[in-house]
């Protein structure tokens, strides 16, 4: 007798465990380059030093391997994929037990598994509303709207976001960043109610603009885009915080489980099938539009969390092959009839020198 054993498909719109961080982290950051994700830095459990851990987890194996860390021990810092290269920069480290933003600018490069140093921010950054690579440049947002260079190694200054946010989620479609959610800026306890706008900026025009409001705010959620491989384009912001004060003025945290989907085509909203662990400042990275929501805090049982949960997004696997347009189908059909004429043209001609 032979036994035989089937393993189902994991459904669109739902969520699935997988092998959880060899560090369990939250506030840090994730990059994907080859169809590997990198989760570096963050915070750690002891909290007597911020974390500098590099680890590579590849979904086509589901596992996980250490790299080499990153100089710098730091959270809530930026960080960026160009040309197959992560870049870091901005964030807290901790010095002599106080919190220090910095401006620092580190590289990794995953081929030779080495970092390097590169021109640090003109200004001072961390909690960043966006951080993010548009065309050829990488844009560093918080009050101050940063853009790096790679090329000359260089920053200059864009148009400032009209209403500054920190513990916010961002994502790029189109060319354009979104900005969404997050608190007001700033260090008083009403600040960190969090706010539902989302906030869009064109670095072709230098210019912002509003979109529809998220559902629900939420604080410190993560966010990433599909891109239309696999799934239509979407963002997907995933968990986060709501906050409520108690009767003494303390904030009470409400981490969640939110799948919240927005449509730029159309500047909607909807919801997605619920994580399945309730987290904030968490993580996210998409491969083949596929969505992995790393880490986070859960403010309860555990201040940092290994949880690694792919998400199948709204519509996964339905997506299909583009149609050139019929201008593009007749243009290719008249080369190719040209093709075939000179090519008819030339075997008559052989033809007719060789009879002479």
């Amino acid at each position: 007798m032979v036994n035989v054993s089937f393993v189902k498909a994991q459904a669109a719109n739902s969520w699935e465990s997988k092998a959880a961080m060899p560090t369990a982290r939250s506030g840090f950051g994730i990059a994907v380059i080859n169809g590997n994700i990198y989760a570096i830095g963050g915070y750690n459990k002891d909290q007597t030093d911020f974390s500098a851990v590099n680890e590579k987890y590849d979904p086509s194996t589901n596992t996980w391997v250490e790299k080499a860390p990153m100089p710098t021990h730091r959270v809530s810092f930026g960080i960026a994929v160009f040309e197959d290269k992560i870049y870091v920069f901005g964030g807290q480290i901790l010095v002599a037990g106080h919190r220090q933003v910095i401006n620092f600018t580190e590289v990794y490069d995953p081929a030779s598994d080495t970092w390097s140093t590169k021109a640090t921010m003109p200004n001072l950054g961390e909690d960043f509303a966006a951080n993010v690579v548009v065309g050829n440049k990488i844009y560093a947002i918080s009050t101050y709207n940063d853009v790096y260079d790679p090329a000359t190694d260089s920053w200059s200054t864009k148009a400032a976001i009209p209403e500054p946010v920190a513990h916010s989620a961002n994502a790029v479609v189109d060319g354009k960043i979104f900005v969404i959610s997050g608190t007001h800026y700033g260090n008083e306890p009403q600040f960190y109610v969090p706010i539902n706008l989302t906030q869009i900026y064109n670095p072709a025009t230098d210019s912002w603009s509003s979109g529809a409001a998220i559902p629900t705010g939420v604080a410190s959620p993560a966010a990433v885009a599909t891109v239309g491989s696999n799934a239509p384009k979407a963002i997907y912001v995933v968990g986060g915080l709501t906050l409520t004060p108690d009767s003494n003025g303390n904030i009470i945290y409400h981490p969640q489980t939110l799948t919240q989907v927005y449509y730029p085509g159309n500047d909607s909203w909807s919801l997605g099938a619920s994580m399945p662990t309730a987290r904030y400042a968490l993580a996210v990275g998409a491969v083949d539009d596929k969505v992995y929501a790393m880490g986070g805090s859960d403010a309860k049982t555990a201040p940092d969390l290994p949880s690694n949960e792919l998400y199948l997004p709204l519509g996964f696997g339905t997506v299909a092959h583009q149609v050139l347009p019929q201008s593009a189908v007749v243009g290719i059909v008249i080369v190719l009839v040209v093709i075939l004429v000179v090519g008819a043209v030339l075997v008559w001609r052989t033809r007719e020198t060789a009879k002479a």
